[in-house]
C-alpha cells in the first residue's frame, strides 16, 4: 500500500504542538507593501484568517509579521524577508513556514503562496485598515465581586517556588476550594490557548458561587520557578499537592473541603492525586480525562483526525503502524543517532512501494521529526502511563466530562475504561457525562477539530460550565 508524503505531514503535525518564536526582520524598503494584510487560507482541516503586518520604518528596516486570526491571533515574527520588483518572501523558519507575494498593480492585494512543510496552498491578502479584534465574551472583567489574590508557594519536592491567583468569596470563611490542574505543556494559570483563557472563567464562576479557587502557573512557566523540560506527570502533581497543602494551611480555607479540578493531562493527574492522599481532597472534576495509557491516547487521536481529514481507513491503520513504530523508536534508542536510524527504517518500510522514492523519503522524514519530542522525560512517562490502576483507588466523589466531539481525548476509546475503572473504586458518588457536541475544551463545536478552538467565541459551553459548578458547590457543602 502506498501513502502519501502528505498524509505522513499530517501525521507528524496533528500529534505535535509548533512553539512560536519571535525572530529579526531584514528585508529591503518598498512601501507598496507596507500596511495590513488580511486573507484566508484554505486547508483540509480547516479554513484560517491571516493577517500580515508590514512596517516600514523610517531607518529602512521593514517588520514582517504573520498574524493568526484564528489560532489565538499568535503572531509570528519573519526573518529575512525580502522585497523585489513587487514579489514580497517572508519565511517564517519558527513555524517551518514561508509565504511569496505578488502586489496587485493597484497596491491593494497581494496574491501568492503560503509554503510550511513541503505542502502549498494559494493565500490571497487584501490590504486593510486593521485586522479584525476577537471576541471572548465569558471572559470576566473587572472589578469582580470577590477577592483576587497573587499568591507564591514553596513545593519542598524540588525546593521551586510556584506562583498563582488565589480568589476568594465575600463572607466570612472558612471557604470550600478548588485547585485547577492544567493540561500538557506549560501552561499559564489561565491555561490560556488559543485566545481564550478557560481556567479565568471557570474559577470566575466557581467563586461567584462560594467557592474559593487556585490556579497556578505550570512550574518553568510565567512567575513560576522550577524546571519544565525536566518533569514527568509524576513530578507535576507534587506541584498540585503542594497548592492543595498551602490552601490547607490557609486561614481563610476549609482543609477538609478541598477538590481539584484538572483537565487533559490534569485530569489524568488528579483521580492519582485523590487516590495518594484520600484525607486530602474532597472530590475531584475531570474535564477530558484520559483512561488509556498516553501512545494509546496519541494513536486513538491522531487516526480519528486523520478520518476527519478524509483519510482512507487503509491508510489510518498504516499511518497508525509507521507512528507507533516512530513511537517505540523515540523511546526506546539509546541515543539520537540510534533513534534518528529507526524513523528512516520506517519510513522506508513504509514507503516501499513508493516509486517517488528518494525525494518522498526525504519529504516524509522531515515530516516526521517532531516525533523527536517523545523522547523528552515527559512524553517517556506519559506514554507508558495507564490511569486506570488511580482511577480504581479513588474514594472522593468524582464527575467526568470527555465531549462528545472530542477528538483528543477520543470518547469511543476512552469512556469505557473510564466507566470499568471507576465502577470498581471505593468512591460510590460517581458522574460520567458526554454531552455529543463538545469538544476537548467543552466547547460546543462543529467538528471537534483543534483547528476550531479559537473560531469559536465561546471559552466553554454555558450547560457545561453550569454542570461542573453545581456539581462541585453540592459536594463541597458543609457536612
Amino acid at each position: 500500500m502506498t501513502t502519501s508524503t502528505a498524509s505522513i505531514a499530517r501525521c507528524a503535525a496533528l500529534v505535535v504542538t509548533v512553539l512560536i518564536l519571535s525572530a529579526s526582520v531584514h528585508a529591503a524598503d518598498d512601501v507598496g507593501v507596507a500596511g495590513t494584510w488580511l486573507g484566508t487560507l484554505k486547508m483540509p482541516v480547516a479554513e484560517l484568517r491571516i493577517g500580515l503586518e508590514i512596517e516600514t520604518p523610517a531607518d529602512g528596516e521593514p517588520t514582517v509579521t504573520l498574524v493568526s486570526l484564528d489560532q489565538g491571533s499568535v503572531r509570528v515574527a519573519a526573518d529575512g524577508a525580502v522585497v523585489e520588483g513587487g514579489t514580497l518572501t517572508a519565511p517564517f523558519p519558527a513555524i517551518r513556514g514561508k509565504f511569496v507575494g505578488e502586489l496587485s498593480d493597484d497596491a491593494q492585494q497581494l496574491d501568492g503562496t503560503w509554503t510550511q512543510m513541503f505542502v502549498s496552498s494559494p493565500l490571497e491578502l487584501r490590504r486593510v485598515d486593521a485586522l479584525p479584534a476577537q471576541a471572548r465574551p465569558q471572559e470576566p472583567k473587572p472589578p469582580y465581586p470577590y477577592t483576587e489574590e497573587a499568591v507564591e508557594f514553596t513545593n519542598p519536592d524540588g525546593g521551586h517556588t510556584l506562583a498563582g491567583t488565589l480568589t476568594l468569596p465575600p463572607g466570612a470563611g472558612p471557604h470550600p476550594a478548588v485547585v485547577m490542574i492544567t493540561g500538557s505543556g506549560p501552561q499559564d494559570r489561565d491555561e490560556s490557548l488559543m485566545g481564550h483563557k478557560p481556567f479565568l472563567v471557570i474559577a470566575d464562576a466557581l467563586t461567584r458561587r462560594g467557592m474559593a479557587v487556585l490556579r497556578c502557573d505550570d512550574r518553568g512557566f510565567g512567575e513560576s520557578k522550577g524546571d519544565f523540560a525536566a518533569a514527568t506527570s509524576a513530578d507535576l502533581a507534587t506541584d498540585t499537592l503542594a497548592a492543595v497543602r498551602f490552601l490547607a494551611d490557609h486561614a481563610d480555607i476549609d482543609s477538609q473541603r478541598i477538590a481539584l479540578c484538572g483537565h487533559s493531562e490534569g485530569a489524568m493527574l488528579a483521580p492519582l492525586i485523590a487516590a495518594d492522599h484520600p484525607a486530602e481532597i474532597a472530590a475531584v472534576v475531570l474535564i477530558a480525562p484520559p483512561a488509556v495509557t498516553g501512545e494509546e491516547i496519541i494513536i486513538s487521536q491522531a487516526s480519528l483526525m486523520e478520518k476527519k481529514l478524509g483519510e482512507s481507513a487503509e491508510s489510518i491503520a498504516s499511518l497508525a503502524t509507521l507512528r507507533r513504530r516512530a513511537i517505540r523508536g523515540a523511546v526506546d534508542a539509546d541515543t539520537e543517532e540510534d533513534f534518528q536510524t529507526e524513523l528512516a527504517d520506517a519510513i522506508d518500510a513504509h514507503l516501499q512501494e513508493t516509486t517517488t522514492a528518494g525525494k518522498q523519503r526525504d519529504d516524509a522524514r522531515q515530516a516526521m521529526q517532531a516525533l523527536g519530542a517523545y523522547r523528552t522525560p515527559w512524553f517517556k512517562h506519559f506514554l507508558g502511563y495507564d490511569p486506570a490502576p488511580a482511577l480504581r483507588r479513588v474514594r472522593c466523589p468524582v464527575l467526568a466530562i470527555i465531549g462528545g466531539r472530542d477528538v483528543q481525548v477520543v470518547p469511543e476509546v476512552n469512556l469505557p475504561p473510564l466507566r470499568e475503572a471507576l465502577a470498581a473504586a471505593p468512591t460510590t458518588d460517581v458522574t460520567i457525562e458526554s454531552p455529543p457536541k463538545l469538544n476537548h475544551l467543552l466547547q460546543t463545536s462543529k467538528s471537534g477539530l483543534p483547528t476550531e478552538y479559537g473560531m469559536i467565541e465561546e471559552t466553554i459551553a454555558p450547560s457545561a460550565l453550569e454542570m461542573i459548578v453545581d456539581w462541585t458547590a453540592s459536594r463541597l457543602q458543609p457536612k
